[in-house]
């Protein structure tokens, strides 16, 4: 893994923002990839992103690897489905891998609140060991611990600990490859039933036709009518039409193509809208979510 820490090319203090945001980064190569920022939401001077090198990647990761200092980066304001809640708790913050980098960012507002928070890491001993000191983690005390180089059929097993450690959680931040955060789910229900889970994934599940089969759109503002194929996006459906709207992860994760409906049954498959704003039936993930029959969007 790597530590980027991105500073304005202007006097200017770069935009606020509140912990467990995130960015969009355009990489060298082109592509636009989501990173969280895992510095302290106070420093106004800088960004601070981890980046971890996979080779399996669709090549955002490599890019960003090849970057060099002083290099400039396109960048967008920073966004945030993933924050933490108002609320003195405590807070359990359980993170694998580079899935720390949110949570770090947590912990540094948690600490700033003085609420209580515990914050778990599981990752391997040489990812951790080069970056300790400049992630800043030594300011988290005892409320910073390491689970190194875990297997993963141990993992249950750590986390059980975790959980009985902590037993007076209310509010539970995880985020991780989506096995880790289906372990600390499994793990939170087992133990501590009544207490919020939240997590936060890296991609979402991959988007291929779509077994709800077409759809209608209309544009309100416009009148605009457009049939959405069962073997496209509704992104894609509107992109066909002159329509551009604000993507990022194209994945349902990121929420930067949010968009407001006025009617129409929509079936949500994104992983960034909360239950209530389900519920409120106002927004939806354009990029993944699809409608039955008829729908309106407020463009």
């Amino acid at each position: 893994m790597r530590l980027f820490v991105l500073q304005p090319t202007t006097q200017a203090p770069l935009p606020a923002y509140t912990a467990g945001s995130h960015i969009d980064v355009t990489t060298p190569s082109g592509l636009v990839r989501q990173y969280s920022l895992c510095g302290d939401p106070s420093d106004r001077a800088r960004f601070s992103i981890l980046v971890k090198k996979d080779p399996c990647s669709r090549g955002g990761s490599l890019s960003m690897h090849q970057v060099s200092v002083g290099d400039v980066l396109d960048i967008g304001e920073p966004r945030n489905a993933f924050g933490l809640k108002d609320d003195h708790g405590p807070h359990l913050l359980i993170s694998g891998g580079v899935g720390i980098t949110p949570l770090l960012a947590m912990a540094h507002e948690l600490t700033r609140r003085g609420d209580p928070f515990m914050l778990h890491h599981f990752g391997r001993r040489e990812d951790l060991s080069d970056l300790r000191a400049e992630l800043g983690v030594e300011c988290f005390g005892q409320n910073f611990a390491v689970q190194l180089d875990v297997s993963r059929n141990s993992v249950p097993g750590v986390l059980d600990q975790v959980f009985l450690a902590s037993s007076t959680a209310k509010h539970i931040y995880t985020c991780g490859p989506s096995p880790f955060m289906a372990a600390v789910e499994a793990a939170a229900r087992h133990h501590l039933p009544s207490a919020a889970v939240y997590t936060e994934k890296f991609q979402g599940a991959a988007w291929t036709s779509n077994p709800l089969g077409d759809f209608q759109l209309t544009l309100a503002r416009t009148g605009l009518t457009i049939n959405v194929r069962s073997d496209q996006t509704l992104i894609q459906a509107l992109e066909s039409k002159g329509v551009l709207l604000p993507t990022g992860c194209l994945e349902g994760v990121c929420g930067a193509c949010v968009t407001k409906f006025l009617n129409g049954e929509v079936v949500h498959l994104d992983d960034v809208l909360t239950d209530e704003e389900r519920n409120e039936q106002h927004l939806m993930c354009p990029c993944v979510s699809r409608a039955k029959g008829h729908l309106t969007l407020d463009l």
